[in-house]
């Protein structure tokens, strides 16, 4: 989780994302951020999102987010 904070830091330094609830419709990171955090992310983390799972209540919040990663990476390795 910690990883994705700097993540989420490096794109919007100057926020505490550990207790913000809302990114998407709390308006903290617009479409062009969300992609950007998708490939640092998928970048990061080795993997690819599924297109099933890009949804707005997945980038919610930092445990969104993570409980999202945590999916995709379990289903990655179901899949070799």
């Amino acid at each position: 989780m910690e990883k994705l904070i700097e993540i989420l830091e490096s794109i919007k330094p100057a926020l505490n994302f550990h207790i913000i609830e809302n990114f998407i419709y709390g308006g903290v990171l617009d479409s062009l951020e969300i992609v950007l955090l998708i490939t640092k992310i998928e970048e990061e983390f080795g993997f690819e999102f599924s297109a099933e799972n890009m949804t707005a209540e997945n980038f919610f919040s930092a445990q969104t987010i993570w409980e999202l990663i945590s999916t995709e990476k379990s289903y990655g390795k179901d899949k070799s």
